[in-house]
């Protein structure tokens, strides 16, 4: 049997605690180690000082600790190719307008 504290817990016996106390499992670490933080001081439980007892086979591997970065990495740089684009297009509008002004002086001059 191992023993860990709440800041060294993977994400699988993040999952298996909140499972426990009937608390959903889904989400990024983060946000699993924020849900059990809660349940605990709700539990009147010191997180700090709290030491968790775990069967070898509950450990986690570094693949899985690198595909959930991996993930975590893949949603940032969606975020930050749809603000790209969100500004490109802004750009677009506003080139837009501008040669629309500059048709619409250059056909008034032409009329003179």
């Amino acid at each position: 049997m191992k023993m860990a504290k709440f800041n060294d817990l993977k994400i699988p016996q993040l999952k298996k605690e909140l499972e426990q106390r009937g608390l959903a499992t889904n989400g990024l670490k983060t946000e699993l180690q924020s849900r059990l933080r809660e349940a605990m001081e709700a539990e009147n439980i010191n997180v700090e000082e709290y030491v968790f007892h775990m069967e070898l086979e509950e450990e986690t591997t570094k693949i899985e600790e690198k595909e959930e970065a991996q993930c975590s990495s893949k949603i940032v740089d969606i975020n930050m190719v749809f603000a790209a684009i969100s500004k490109i297009s802004t750009q677009i509008k506003e080139q837009d307008t501008r040669m629309s002004q500059i048709s619409t002086q250059m056909s008034t001059q032409f009329k003179e």
